[in-house]
This record gives structure tokens, C-alpha cells and sequence, in this order.
């Protein structure tokens, strides 16, 4: 459940999961026999991720649990730490018991935006009243905002992956932008490294509440903040219903 959520498992790091490096290594075997997962080694990082086919059994097996997960898999080293890192944040979030996956939490993010939210709700698993800590990944508000935020995106181009650090597009004086909507923090971190590594000032998108917390997290970086109401972002959700 980890590897599908995360998206690739540390090879050597299934003890945080509380498995034992024998039982490891022949479950990894299994697995792999079976053709539910796929071992990657290149550039010399070695992890584990699932085939469409293991993707597949655990959606069967658990429905609406893993609508947000994609079977493409991107590659980029940088992506693959990334994914590892959030397996081993999974991990920590399991081995402290607070809930992260997406059937055993509050259904606050429905996609079905016609259908009002209820207690009764066949994916809510625990009250919204209650005092457990839950976790909300970057990826599920991803998937829930998908449509919203490529609405507004306004007028920054498009991205250039061969720039110098991370980007969503440029301003009118060429800095770069990133759209924040989603609350990715290591983007946000990575943005904001870059913006001091290079010495540059850039911009962010993001929605009104969002603002306080990335204009703290950005310092001593420069950025100019762009927000978006987010009542303006609730009617253009419902002038596109009717």
C-alpha cells in the first residue's frame, strides 16, 4: 500500500515497515515471481515500484483507496528520491499510528462535487470531530483540484524544464513561477532553494489562506505572492455545474 501510494519503496528499507530483512527478501522474490512489482537500480538507487498489474489487484482489492494513483512512472532520479522519501514519511506516519490512507480518512476533498458531503458517506472511515491526526498528501489534493487548478494558471507560460531550477512558467520580467495551489513543500523547498542559490526573485500562485504559511516558509528568499480567493475558486466551480 505504501509502494502505491509513494510511488517506489527504498529497497533496503523495508524494516521501517516492520518487516524483517529475511521475510524481505522473499516477498520481494514473490512479488517480483508474480509480476506485481518491478525492481529499479539505475543511477545507482535501488528501489521497488508496482506494475499495472499489482496496481491493479489493489484497486480491486480496495476500493477508492488508491483513485489518486497514476500507472505511469516517471523515472528522473530526483523524482525517484522524492518518491522514496515520501515511503519512508508513510512509514513514520504508520509506525505512529496516524491515519494516511485515503478511504480511512474524512471525505473532505470530493471530487464528485455535485454530491454533498455526508457523514454516511461509504468512504468516510472517521468522524471529522475526531481528535486523530490525519495526513493529506500533496498528491491526493493534486487529484481532488486537478480540474480548479488548471483553471488558473493565468498568464505565465509555459514551464521550461531545461531552466535552471524548478518552474510553473514566467512572469512578464522573465522570473519564475510556481503554482503553490497544490501545497507541495518540497516544491516549495526546492523553489525557494533555488531562488537563493541563483540570487533571483520569483513569484507564487497560490489561494488566499495559503498565503501566511508560504510567505513564512519562503524567507529570506524574495517572492512576490499572487493569491486567488478561494470563494472566487468555489463559484467557478459552480458556474461551470450549471
Amino acid at each position: 500500500m505504501i509502494t502505491a501510494l509513494s510511488g517506489e519503496f527504498p529497497y533496503y528499507d523495508f524494516g521501517r515497515s516492520g518487516i524483517s530483512d529475511s521475510y524481505a527478501k522473499l516477498l520481494r522474490h514473490k512479488l517480483q515471481q508474480d509480476g506485481l512489482i518491478r525492481v529499479h537500480k539505475e543511477n545507482g538507487l535501488k528501489g521497488i515500484s508496482l506494475t499495472a498489474k499489482g496496481l491493479e489487484k489493489l484497486k480491486e482489492k480496495y476500493p477508492g483507496r488508491f483513485d489518486c494513483v497514476s500507472e505511469k512512472s516517471r523515472t528522473e532520479l530526483s523524482r525517484r528520491y522524492r518518491k522514496q522519501s515520501f515511503a519512508l514519511t508513510y512509514c513514520s506516519l504508520m509506525n505512529s499510528e496516524i491515519e494516511f490512507l485515503p478511504d480511512r480518512k474524512p471525505f473532505i476533498f470530493a471530487r464528485r462535487r455535485s454530491q454533498p458531503y455526508s457523514v454516511s458517506s461509504p468512504l468516510l472511515k472517521t468522524s471529522m470531530l475526531s481528535d486523530e491526526p490525519v495526513f493529506y498528501s500533496s498528491v491526493e489534493i493534486k487529484y481532488e483540484l486537478e480540474d480548479l487548478v488548471q483553471q488558473i494558471r493565468e498568464a505565465f507560460g509555459e514551464s521550461n524544464p531545461s531552466y535552471k531550477m524548478i518552474n510553473d512558467g514566467f512572469d512578464s520580467d522573465g522570473a519564475p513561477v510556481l503554482n503553490a495551489c497544490h501545497l507541495d513543500i518540497i516544491r516549495l523547498l526546492r523553489f525557494k532553494r533555488g531562488l537563493l542559490t541563483n540570487g533571483i526573485p520569483g513569484r507564487i500562485l497560490c489561494y488566499d489562506f495559503q498565503m501566511e504559511f508560504i510567505a513564512k516558509l519562503m524567507k529570506p528568499a524574495k517572492v512576490h505572492i499572487n493569491h486567488i480567493k478561494i470563494k472566487d475558486a468555489e463559484e467557478m466551480i459552480k458556474n461551470e455545474k450549471i
